[in-house]
Order: structure tokens, then C-alpha cells, then sequence
């Protein structure tokens, strides 16, 4: 019976490291109950026709060993084990008394000595290896986090530097916009028909309009998030000007193409970096692409 019953508990047994179903488990429990108490029974027997404890100690250590990972069930069947077999040995009267009591101690203390032999292996083999067995998950699920934000980081710097392209091309178009605008308002200037004058100020108020720079500012903080602000908060004295024509210089653009962006003349862009450069306060020997490079 507890072959028929093992063999329907390890053909049911869950492949995945999970717990037994309810009906297996309670199989499973049922089938150690039963081979414990025939290895108990057997050891009563055993004694009684041959006065050996012998049987008695193997079936200890089996039913300890069954139950190794929980020590009330040790306990358990160590008293029910020491108490059977002293109650037996008690019962069964020798010809020497004194051997009788000797082993009715030594069932006593063997029983005693497997009980303490077990708890101190599990306390001492079984729980490194269980702390070794907990460290190896925590290390994979570190490697499986690792993993994880090496991929998150992959995507945000593909993410960034998609975003780096848009700004970029963005601001290609807008200095070969700027140019051509730039080119109309030259011409226009040197015509002498005074409606067509008006021409210059509407081409001026593009290429400095607000919803231009409103549209610039948005794609230039995706690629360089917080960059306003952090010059708003060290540099609260800047003006508007000044934060535009930083902001070109972060993109490494040149002076021809930053004049041709803001609509001004080259001589106007290296007035207004001077300037900026003394609203910072920045030494001869500081460098001012430097210093917002690092911002």
C-alpha cells in the first residue's frame, strides 16, 4: 500500500517547484504517517521476539531523516518512539534485571542523541545551505533588475539621441530659413517703394517670434531637460536674450549660424556673447561654451 501510494505521488508530483495539489499532499503526509507507524510497529515486534533494539534505532534514524526539515514531527515520534519501546522493554521481563533497565536507557538515549544529532545537522548544513540557496535567487533576480535597467537605459539614450536628431535638423532648417528671410529683407531694404518697407519688420518679427522660440524651447528640453532652469536659478539677473543665445551655444552651433538664427549680424552675436560673458562674471581665461556645457 505505501508503494501504490508513493508511486501516485511522485506521478503527480508538480515539475515547477510548486506545492503539492490538495489531494496529493494529503496522500503524500498520509503515506509518511504510515510508514513510520509499520517502522515503529515492526521495531515493537522485532524486540519482542528477539530483544534487539536494533530495528528500533534504524527506524529512528528513517523517520528522522523523513522528517528532517520540521522538528515537531521529529519530537513527536521520538517520544511516541522512546515511549513505545520503553513500555516494551518494561513488559518484557530478562533474566537479569540490570539488563533490562540498560536497555530501557539505551533506547532513551539513543533516541535523545538522533533527536539533537538531526537538529543540530539541520541548524548547522541545512540552513547554509538554504541562506547559500536564498543568495543565488536574490543575486539572479539582481542580474534580471541589471538587465532590465541596462535595456531601460538603451532606450532612453536611443530616445534622447532620436530627439538630438530632431533638434538638430529642426535647427538646420531653421538657420536655412532664417538665411533666406535674412536675403528678402536685405533686398526689400535697398528698394525705395515705401509700402514694399514694411516688408523688413514683418520678416524681422519672424524670425524673433514668440512662437517660434516657444516651439524651440519644447524640443530643445526634451533632448537637455532642466536646462532652463537650472540657468534661472544660478543666473536669476539673465534676460530672455541671454538664455536664447545659451541655449544656441549648448547646441555648438557657430556664431555665423547663431546670428543667422536670432536675425542679427554676426558682429551683433560676438556683442552679445561678451556681453553674456560679463553677466557671469566670467574670468579672460574662462571659457563660456565650457561653462554651459557643464550646466
Amino acid at each position: 500500500m505505501c508503494i501504490i501510494f508513493a508511486i501516485y505521488t511522485l506521478s503527480n508530483w508538480p515539475k515547477d517547484g510548486q506545492l503539492l495539489a490538495g489531494k496529493t499532499r494529503y496522500v503524500y503526509y498520509f503515506n509518511l504517517i504510515i510508514t513510520c507507524s509499520y517502522l515503529f510497529i515492526r521495531s515493537l515486534l522485532v524486540y519482542q521476539a528477539r530483544q534487539s533494539i536494533v530495528f528500533y534505532i534504524v527506524s529512528l534514524i528513517t523517520c528522522q531523516v523523513i522528517f528532517f526539515t520540521d522538528w515537531k514531527p521529529r519530537l513527536i515520534i521520538s517520544l511516541i518512539g522512546v515511549t513505545s519501546m520503553v513500555l516494551m522493554v518494561h513488559s518484557i521481563p530478562l533474566d537479569n534485571s540490570g539488563e533490562q533497565i540498560i536497555r530501557m536507557f539505551e533506547c532513551t538515549g539513543m533516541t535523545v542523541m538522533l533527536f539533537i544529532a538531526s537538529t543540530h545537522f539541520y541548524n548547522i548544513e541545512v540552513q547554509s545551505f538554504l541562506h547559500l540557496h536564498v543568495i543565488n535567487q536574490q543575486n539572479s533576480k539582481l542580474s534580471t533588475y541589471t538587465k532590465l535597467l541596462e535595456k531601460e537605459k538603451e532606450q532612453r539614450e536611443e530616445k534622447l539621441e532620436q530627439r538630438s536628431r530632431e533638434l538638430t535638423s529642426y535647427t538646420l532648417q531653421e538657420v536655412k530659413s532664417s538665411r533666406f528671410l535674412e536675403e528678402i529683407r536685405q533686398t526689400i531694404l535697398q528698394e525705395k517703394a515705401g509700402d514694399v518697407r514694411k516688408i523688413p519688420q514683418l520678416i524681422t518679427n519672424h524670425l524673433h517670434g514668440e512662437a517660434k522660440w516657444s516651439y524651440f524651447k519644447d524640443v530643445f528640453e526634451n533632448v537637455h531637460p532642466d536646462f532652463f532652469n537650472r540657468i534661472t536659478a544660478q543666473f536669476p539677473s539673465l534676460n530672455p536674450n541671454d538664455i536664447r543665445l545659451m541655449a544656441l551655444l549648448k547646441m555648438n552651433l557657430s556664431t555665423k549660424e547663431i546670428a543667422d538664427i536670432l536675425g542679427i549680424s554676426p558682429q551683433s552675436a560676438n556683442t552679445a556673447r561678451y556681453r553674456l560673458r560679463k553677466r557671469l562674471n566670467l574670468k579672460p581665461e574662462d571659457e563660456l561654451e565650457t561653462l554651459i556645457r557643464n550646466l
